[in-house]
């Protein structure tokens, strides 16, 4: 862990001195006022300037202090992370494939990881990551909707020049990070300007509570109904977490969903996980029910309902991600872009 300080600092110092903030022949503010900068120990200071000093970016003058001798970049690895919440998802597989068959094309070599959608798990992956001397990082951000202890790290990787591309999920803390995803706003204004279209009136939504991604489904969705006069009724928004989905759906989803002609769903998991529950519990007049759902896997064809989908373009948003990236590590500007959905009406 220590040895991963002094080396984020030592980039962070490096940054400082390729932007002009310690210029060449000037010296270098003391160790003190380093520690107290960039909040790392005296200890981690030091160690960090003897890396410097031994690689010729600072010399030491005893009496003096330690001076900036030219500036520096830190040397390419060829070696981008690819870092996901959970690799295992029906939507995530082809994305990841795109992204690794882009930055091979490109001549990098990704280096994939997961977290888990865990914050220990992810501070772990990034430190073990950024130790291998990656050019670039691709990072799918963890329960982006809860406050994140790593956002520090996140800083630390920009303060240090080293590309990073959100995908997906991503920090709003973060302002200035460049972010890959869908416009999930205008995906939940989307389900509900077709219900409507329908003749739906009465409408609920099964969302994940957890996930930035459904949080802005949701968004859109009720704030389109309510525009048009039909708000989304509480007792009709069914919320779940990462951990408790089927206990949800077991205890709520009959008495959110039963007096509703069309529900809406996080992704046709959920859905297929809702019609499940919906089926054992007995409800009335299911077959009427009308599926609404994110993402097009093999759960949608296991409903017997009419489901409508709308499409996640996996191979697209991966491909994206991976050119931002390399544009980035290749010192070229690059912005966030958000993909608009698709309705499929099967």
């Amino acid at each position: 862990m220590k040895k991963h300080k002094y080396i984020q600092l030592a980039g962070s110092i490096i940054a400082s001195i390729n932007s002009g903030e310690y210029p060449v022949g000037a010296p270098l503010p003391g160790e003190r006022e380093l520690a107290e900068k960039y909040q790392y120990s005296r200890q981690t200071v030091r160690k960090a300037i003897d890396i410097l000093c031994g690689d010729n970016v600072l010399k030491r003058i005893h009496g003096s202090g330690n001076f900036v001798l030219r500036k520096t970049h830190r040397p390419k690895s060829g070696m981008v992370a690819v870092v996901s919440s959970h690799i295992a998802l029906p939507h995530f597989s082809d994305t990841l494939l795109s992204m690794q068959n882009t930055l091979t094309a490109g001549g990098f070599y990704p280096l994939c990881a997961v977290t888990n959608n865990r914050f220990d798990l992810e501070r772990r992956v990034i430190e073990d990551l950024l130790c291998k001397n990656v050019d670039g990082l691709i990072v799918e951000g963890v329960l982006a909707t809860i406050p994140n202890p790593n956002i520090q790290l996140y800083r630390e990787i920009i303060s240090q020049d080293i590309p990073l591309v959100f995908i997906n999920s991503y920090y709003k803390e973060i302002n200035e990070a460049v972010y890959v995803s869908m416009d999930n706003v205008q995906g939940g204004e989307a389900c509900a300007k077709y219900l409507l279209s329908k003749g739906h009136t009465k409408f609920a939504g099964v969302f994940k509570a957890d996930d930035m991604e459904s949080v802005q489904r949701y968004s859109g969705l009720a704030r389109y109904a309510s525009e048009q006069g039909l708000p989304l009724s509480d007792n009709n928004a069914l919320w779940y977490t990462s951990t408790n989905l089927r206990k949800t759906l077991n205890d709520s989803a009959l008495s959110c969903v039963g007096n509703c002609s069309a529900v809406v769903c996080f992704n046709d998991e959920v859905a297929f996980e809702l019609y499940e529950v919906l089926r054992r519990s007995g409800m009335k007049n299911l077959e009427r029910l009308e599926f609404v759902a994110f993402d097009r896997t093999a759960f949608s064809q296991r409903i017997p309902n009419k489901i409508t989908l709308l499409d996640y373009p996996q191979q697209a948003i991966g491909k994206l991600a991976a050119q931002k990236i390399m544009n980035m590590i290749q010192g070229k500007p690059e912005s966030s872009q958000q993909l608009q959905w698709q309705i499929f009406d099967e």
